[in-house]
């Protein structure tokens, strides 16, 4: 979990493994979500695994980078509070 100051852009970096089974390979697709929280959260590139993330309020956070590949999913979240 992290903390950051509102104004200021929070560096993301997540880690997403594909199995090598996927067919045709490179189809895995990443994304990241605001789940909960008071404000606006902006990605500087939403679909990157490492990516930054600004809030326009403070408060409590969770966000979700999902992967997602045909019927199959899986994600995980982070909480963040802005200050």
């Amino acid at each position: 979990d992290a903390s950051i100051s509102v104004g200021e852009a929070l560096m993301l970096q997540g880690q997403v493994e594909d199995d090598g089974k996927s067919i045709p390979a490179g189809k895995l697709k990443t994304q990241w979500s605001k789940q909960q929280g008071p404000g606006v959260v902006t990605f500087s590139k939403i679909k990157d695994v490492c990516t930054a993330a600004a809030f326009s309020r403070a408060g409590m956070y969770v966000l979700q980078l999902g992967a997602f590949y045909g019927g199959l999913r899986a994600h995980d979240t982070i909480r963040v509070r802005g200050r």
